[in-house]
């Protein structure tokens, strides 16, 4: 009987508590797993339906806006579209489509002309801006790489930028390069939105961007340094370059 209690006491009491141990640690491991699936899913249900929900008050501003004879509500409604819709998104060519065409002020129908026919000419202009997979990822030489002027800051930014692209060529530079500009209702948009001198990358990107950072601050010194940001888009083989203020 001794040997038997020694057995239960020493070994199965042990066995078992161990065992029940590793059950309650995998049950709660199981239980914060699901939780974390399910707050992930209900954060991106909230996003969704706050995006849906953003959608149709800015879709409802414009046709509100339109029936009013009010020029001012048509030009913030129009102001909300540029702003808070993507320069790519459907929704915001279609609603400046109903500008242009659905009884706004002239003032109001000829910045949508000029918006949608923006947007066409840089999503054009976009489609070329990858190069595929014949680029050396340490060295920024390779790359393609767009300098953007703003169109608020006008002819001085124009003349920055070419600057920028005249010391990238004179760097060695043997991807394709171009200036291009910014116009307003395109830096409106989300994911934009730029001022002063930046250069956008991607995350793996640190080291090609800082090389292209330096030929570009030696181009703008003593004006300023650019600053380098995470970019949005996946563009690999292609960087870009702002020139977004005075002088």
């Amino acid at each position: 009987m001794k040997t038997v209690g020694f057995i239960i006491k020493n070994v199965l009491v042990p066995v078992v508590t161990a065992v029940m141990a590793y059950l309650v640690y995998s049950l709660d491991t199981s239980v914060k797993t699901f939780d974390g699936q399910l707050r992930a899913r209900e954060a991106t249900r909230l996003e969704v339906s706050d995006d849906r929900e953003t959608r149709f008050k800015i879709y409802d501003a414009v046709t509100k806006s339109l029936e009013s004879p009010d020029v001012r509500r048509q030009q913030v409604a129009q102001a909300l579209v540029l702003s808070m819709l993507a320069a790519d998104d459907a929704l915001r060519a279609g609603l400046l489509e109903v500008f242009r065409t659905q009884g706004a002020s002239d003032a109001v129908k000829a910045n949508a002309t000029s918006a949608l026919e923006e947007s066409r000419q840089f999503a054009t202009q976009e489609e070329t801006a990858r190069v595929g997979d014949t680029v050396d990822g340490s060295d920024w030489r390779s790359y393609n790489v767009d300098v953007f002027w703003c169109t608020a800051f006008g002819e001085p930014a124009k003349t920055g930028a070419a600057r920028v692209l005249s010391s990238l060529q004179n760097a060695g530079a043997q991807g394709r390069l171009r200036v291009r500009e910014l116009p307003l209702s395109i830096n409106a948009s989300p994911g934009y939105q730029i001022s002063g001198l930046v250069i956008r990358r991607e995350l793996l990107e640190d080291a090609v961007a800082s090389g292209l950072k330096q030929v570009a601050d030696r181009a703008y010194r003593p004006r300023g340094e650019f600053a380098i940001t995470a970019s949005r888009q996946s563009t690999p083989g292609y960087l870009s370059v702002f020139v977004c203020q005075a002088g």
